[in-house]
């Protein structure tokens, strides 16, 4: 039971960590008329809204199961988008202020 409490309590700080750090989950975007959200296409993306203004590239897993992964930031007024990007595919979009 103290563990299941213990589990709880650094779960919810991790939680919170990303708002004290100014990063905010978003579930979707607008861009170009269209809704972006995660399990849409790299491609829809970046046809509806553009190139990105800074791309990241990196690999994620393990021998058996490895994950191309992209991070592409697009600086919008006093925002940035984080758009991750898992074989192609958004995984998710985040906000933070810049």
């Amino acid at each position: 039971m103290k563990r299941l409490f213990s589990f709880f309590i650094l779960l919810s700080l991790l939680a919170f960590s990303n708002i004290a750090f100014g990063v905010q989950p978003v579930w979707q975007a607008r861009c170009g008329g269209r809704i972006i959200k995660p399990g849409l296409s790299k491609n829809f993306l970046i046809n509806n809204c553009r190139q990105p203004d800074q791309t990241e590239q990196f690999t994620r897993g393990s021998s058996g199961r490895v994950a191309q992964m992209e991070r592409l930031y697009y600086y919008v007024d006093r925002h940035t988008y984080i758009v991750t990007i898992r074989d192609g595919i958004i995984e998710s979009i985040n906000v933070e202020p810049r």
